[in-house]
């Protein structure tokens, strides 16, 4: 799991919206996220809560979860570290009870009437009746209320409530009132027996210590091997006393390293951002580059530097710089060892040089009594680094089903992208002196990270009012996850500099020199198409079976082993969408570079 995608995270609110119970989550207050993939672009977005409403979504979907899983533990304040971990050992410990949760609102309870009898409940095994209350799709009602101890609300409060009929409202409230008499039974019954044990315990206790030793018993034998155990134990405890007080030392210092790090996290914070930047490049640290959230690692990466110190330069790719990954919790490479793999380099005591902070910065934000480098190295949690990164299964991504697959737009011999807006009255530009084609299709695919991403590009005019429209498309090979939009502009000169800058900023290469394409490590790689194919059969279509001299049954059985919808139906079955398997638009330019490569 080399750059897995951590399935959770924990930091301090900023401003956002608790998807559990909707409502608002104070800033500068604890709160969790579960990760899944985004369906516009390749990528994965959080999901945040509230800490309680966390745990509450956590147990209810029987999820799995331990420090390892959590992204950005290293970065919130030590008692709230403390916390979290025995939220999770306590968390461990009631998914072997028989109890899933400790409590449940009643009005975050998504029920439904049952179509029919045909379904199953996946606690009991026993078949819906029609009309019958199902709860989550596929569980009784009575079934789901007797996973928990403590129930808030009333049965009204449930969404839904009044599309259920009389007859299974009044068996629901009946289910309803027994397994509360049974719960609060069960409380009653554990009280009694916890008292009554503790009384023996204590009976039991006292006429052992108080026995006294008759002169019938007889004398202890191998007085020296007792001595030899006495004497083990003695040691066994001195060992153990050695191994807490180190614990403790530990402990204390991950507790100071915590601390520090969240004092440079402040003084970062309140620096502005062309400040940041000129503390990095001070320092030999490349600038992380525009996307989620760039000011956020620029922080976190200045605050592991004035702590620790500067990472030097990666000794195996030579051309990387070493960072610290929260999420892998330790420090990796961000270079790259050729155009297509990224450097594989990995520690958790890097070489590192003092950091150094411009004078003049520190009269500009009074950091007078700030000291850096305080620390040689950083501390881990050995317990915690044997823990297995958990993987969250998600839901599959389905296999994209175009929409437009029988109408294929061709203008002026060039195929515009179906999916554009006004792609009925457009055509694709074309340089008036070499023919040029402005369009593009990239691709980027990545063995470490999981991606396989297109990208693509064409430059449109209107075939009345002359206006260009730069649109663009990009998701992820052969599924549905994706998106695209476009830019409209009234200059045709503009439009063409925007698109060539473009290009540029997705692939490192300059539009005029694509003849000589040098792939670019990180960015996108150019892909040749040949559409020519799907050009001649717009423009010459012939109906299958129309030319033929064939006598009508011989050709009705030609037809149908030479069917193409068939075959795309028997692939489509096997999970292979053939609209997005690109080897058959590829050139044959591409196809020959390919061969030259292995």
């Amino acid at each position: 799991m080399a750059n897995a995608h951590l399935p959770y995270s924990i930091e301090y609110a900023k401003h956002s919206n608790c998807k559990r119970c909707c409502e608002s989550i104070p800033e500068g207050s604890l709160r969790c996220s579960i990760n899944r993939p985004a369906y516009h672009s390749e990528g994965y977005i959080d999901s945040w809560y509230h800490y309680d409403c966390f745990w509450k979504k956590l147990v209810r979907g029987k999820g799995q979860i331990n420090i390892s899983s959590i992204r950005g533990v290293d970065l919130i304040r030590w008692e709230d570290q403390e916390e979290l971990r025995e939220r999770i050992r306590k968390f461990k410990e009631s998914r072997g009870c028989s109890y899933l949760s400790e409590e449940i609102y009643l009005h975050d309870v998504f029920i439904e009437p049952s179509f029919s009898n045909r379904g199953k409940c996946t606690k009991c095994s026993i078949y819906f009746q029609k009309g019958e209350i199902k709860v989550t799709h596929s569980v009784h009602f009575k079934c789901f209320i007797a996973s928990f101890d403590k129930i808030h609300g009333k049965l009204e409060d449930m969404p839904r409530w009044k599309m259920i009929s009389n007859k299974w409202r009044t068996a629901a409230a009946a289910d309803f009132d027994e397994i509360m008499m049974a719960k609060q039974t069960q409380v009653k019954n554990e009280v009694v027996e916890n008292t009554e044990k503790s009384t023996v315990d204590d009976m039991t206790s006292s006429s052992v210590t108080g026995k006294r030793r008759s002169s019938s018993d007889k004398p202890i034998e191998n007085d020296s091997e007792e001595i030899m155990e006495q004497e083990s134990e003695f040691a066994r405890k001195r060992r153990l006393g050695k191994s807490a007080r180190l614990a403790l030392i530990q402990e204390r210092k991950l507790e100071k390293q915590t601390d520090e790090l969240r004092k440079n996290l402040q003084i970062f914070n309140s620096m502005s951002v062309p400040d940041r930047i000129i503390v990095l490049k001070e320092n030999g640290q490349e600038v992380p580059e525009g996307g989620y959230d760039r000011n956020k690692q620029i922080v976190e990466r200045l605050s592991d530097y004035a702590l620790f110190g500067c990472p030097i330069h990666c000794v195996k790719c030579f051309n990387g710089i070493i960072v610290y990954n929260s999420s892998r919790r330790l420090y990796t490479c961000s270079g790259y060892v050729s155009e297509y793999t990224k450097c594989t380099y990995e520690t958790k005591t890097p070489t590192q040089t003092p950091f150094i902070l411009p004078r003049h910065f520190y009269e500009k934000y009074k950091l007078h009594d700030a000291v850096f480098n305080l620390m040689s190295e950083r501390l881990y949690h050995k317990e915690e680094d044997s823990e297995e990164v958990l993987v969250r299964v998600s839901t599959p991504i389905k296999l994209s089903e175009e929409k437009n697959n029988s109408t294929q737009i061709i203008k002026n011999g060039t195929l515009v992208d179906a999916k554009f807006l006004y792609a009925g009255h457009c055509h694709v530009l074309k340089n008036e002196d070499d023919g040029t084609i402005y369009q593009a299709t990239l691709s980027l695919a990545d063995l470490t990270t999981n991606k396989n991403s297109f990208y693509k590009m064409q430059l449109l005019q209107d075939d009345i009012t002359k206006h260009c429209y730069l649109f663009k498309s990009w998701g992820r090979v052969g599924t549905d996850v994706g998106s695209s939009n476009y830019d409209c502009e009234c200059n045709k000169e503009y439009a063409i500099a925007k698109f060539e800058q473009l290009f540029h900023e997705k692939t490192g290469n300059e539009w005029k020199y694509r003849k000589y394409f040098r792939k670019m490590p990180g960015r996108y790689n150019q892909v040749e198409t040949d559409d020519s194919e799907i050009i001649e059969i717009g423009e010459q279509y012939v109906a299958p079976g129309s030319k033929t001299c064939l006598p009508q049954s011989v050709k009705e059985v030609v037809m149908t082993i030479f069917n193409i919808g068939n075959m795309e139906t028997a692939l489509k079955f096997f999970k292979m969408d053939t609209n997005k398997m690109p080897l058959g638009c590829l050139s044959r330019n591409q196809i020959n570079s390919s061969f030259q490569c292995s």
